[in-house]
């Protein structure tokens, strides 16, 4: 965004009016120039005028709560990610992971909060079993793994388990105690 000029205390009580001419031109021009690179400007023929088209927020450190505020918070961006400092003075980010949901049977969403979704279906054979993130389509979690959740898919009625061991950013050990009646598993995994 370009810095504008503005003239404060124009036009003037006193003035002739043909004296504040330029400093007003100034002020038009600056309040459209700052209008239009973010906003639908004015006379575009729909009612949205005025209304955001989007927001750019440059890189700072946290601001601090304005003497203004009582409850809620203020945005702000830092290492090009958009933050909420709350009443509280807590910062918290909005969404500190960048990409494209994959909507597949093996996928992957982004959350608010910087939470990561993914989910998929896979073969499984009897026994101890490890199931690798980035080895069936998904991404390894960055920094957690939450939490692993595993259904079992059947071909018969024979009661058997199916049950996680344990979980990491890039993956998760799980047992399958079945002679051959679960063929595969589904499995949702929540992580940031």
């Amino acid at each position: 965004m370009s810095v504008f000029t503005y003239n404060d205390g124009v036009p003037g009580a006193n003035n002739d009016p043909s004296e504040d001419q330029p400093d007003m031109l100034v002020n038009t021009q600056s309040i459209k120039g700052i209008w239009g690179p973010e906003h639908y400007t004015f006379g575009t023929g729909i009612d949205f005028d005025g209304r955001h088209t989007s927001v750019s927020l440059p890189n700072h450190a946290a601001p601090g709560l304005p003497s203004y505020f009582g409850v809620g918070g203020v945005l702000y961006c830092n290492s090009n990610f958009p933050v909420w400092q709350n009443s509280a003075n807590a910062n918290n980010n909005i969404a500190t992971y960048v990409g494209t949901p994959v909507t597949t049977n093996t996928g992957l969403t982004y959350l608010p909060g910087g939470i990561i979704m993914q989910w998929g279906t896979t073969a499984v054979s009897s026994g101890a079993n490890t199931l690798l993130f980035a080895g069936v389509g998904a991404i390894n979690f960055p920094n957690n793994c939450f939490n692993v959740q595993i259904t079992s898919i059947r071909n018969s009625s024979n009661v058997d388990t199916v049950y996680l061991i344990s979980s990491s950013t890039n993956g998760f050990d799980y047992r399958n105690t079945s002679s051959g009646g679960i063929l595969s598993i589904s499995w949702v995994a929540i992580g940031n």
